[in-house]
């Protein structure tokens, strides 16, 4: 879940992001980029249903979201504890697993190096040792995936890039839903060694983003994702929450080229 501060006629809510939508809108963006050196056509097919179903196992969880004790609101993607989240992530690299050894490889790459990034925020015990758990269940899953790869006959070089680029785009991705941006995002496609690309808002728009060099195969494009703007206040309880006023909204975004 991400949970982004706003406010509505004067008064502070959230917005709520669920993170398949947040997946969705990476998807979006990978399907309508022109190019993907470094990998085959299946290559591809497959990293770009990973893309799509990265974090489809967020979906129940969601649906009635535990709350952060000492703030009395729905914890936010970064900061789940470790004992809540890694099932998360387990059900998500699961999923992409059945789409196929690049995917299983790219999703479990993916979310193997955003624990090792934050493993230091991990203090519980518990957390520490799931942890443990986790890198060492998924290591042998990403050697599974590779021997599959090899037996069709494929590039070994193929698992990496296609986890670079699972990286970039969920980066890229988050940086539209995470808030709204006043300064630029300069990012490599796939993530280790690509081509750079800016992604520039408008200082008098802030949702039309010009991108630099052009990737895309269409110009211009637009992009949207689904939220739910939620009073910003300390709720007693998942039920209190789960009874909240909430009201949809679309957030919109209009990608164009640098003039």
């Amino acid at each position: 879940m991400i949970r982004r501060e706003s406010t509505r006629e004067g008064l502070p809510v959230w917005l709520i992001i669920a993170q398949s939508e947040h997946a969705s809108l990476a998807s979006f963006l990978a399907c309508h980029w022109a190019a993907f050196p470094g990998l085959s056509a299946s290559a591809r097919e497959q990293l770009l249903g990973a893309i799509l179903s990265h974090d489809n196992g967020w979906d129940a969880w969601e649906l009635s979201p535990e709350l952060d004790p000492n703030l009395g609101r729905p914890y936010q993607f970064t900061e789940m504890p470790g004992t809540t989240v890694l099932p998360i992530w387990t059900r998500s690299i699961d999923e992409c697993e059945s789409l196929g050894p690049i995917a299983g490889y790219a999703a479990s790459g993916h979310f193997c190096a955003l624990l090792e990034h934050h493993r230091g925020h991990l203090d519980a015990k518990a957390d520490q040792t799931a942890a443990e758990k986790f890198l060492k269940a998924e290591s042998a899953r990403r050697e599974r995936c590779r021997t599959k790869w090899q037996g069709k006959q494929g590039d070994l070089k193929e698992l990496a890039i296609a986890q670079g680029y699972l990286q970039s785009f969920d980066a890229i991705s988050l940086w539209f839903c995470c808030a709204q941006r006043s300064e630029a995002l300069q990012i490599r496609v796939p993530i280790d060694g690509g081509p750079e690309y800016r992604f520039e808002p408008s200082a008098e728009e802030p949702s039309r983003i010009t991108i630099s060099p052009w990737p895309l195969l269409e110009s211009p494009v637009q992009l949207t994702a689904e939220a739910n703007l939620v009073p910003a206040t300390r709720y007693k309880s998942r039920a209190a929450y789960a009874e909240a006023a909430m009201e949809p909204t679309l957030l919109t975004w209009d990608l164009v080229k640098t003039p």
